[in-house]
C-alpha cells in the first residue's frame, strides 16, 4: 500500500471533464499533495497517510497554500 498516486492520469482526466475531479489512493508524502497543485485537481483526499503520520495534515493543508 501508499505506492503513490497516478498524478498524471488524474490530471489528465481532470482536463478532460467539465466537472470537478477529486484526486483519491495513494496520497501518501507531502510531495505528492504538490503534484496536484495547480493541475486543475479541485481536492485531494488523504486517508490511510493521515492516521499513520505519514502526512501532518497542518503542513498538508500549509502545502496546499490555504
Amino acid at each position: 500500500m501508499l505506492k503513490g498516486p497516478n498524478v498524471k492520469a488524474t490530471c489528465d482526466l481532470a482536463d478532460s471533464v467539465d466537472i470537478p475531479v477529486v484526486a483519491s489512493g495513494g496520497i501518501s508524502t507531502i510531495d505528492d499533495v504538490r503534484a496536484y497543485l495547480g493541475r486543475g485537481v479541485e481536492g485531494m483526499i488523504i486517508g490511510k497517510a493521515l492516521y499513520t503520520g505519514a502526512i501532518d495534515l497542518k503542513e498538508a493543508i500549509k502545502a496546499a497554500g490555504c
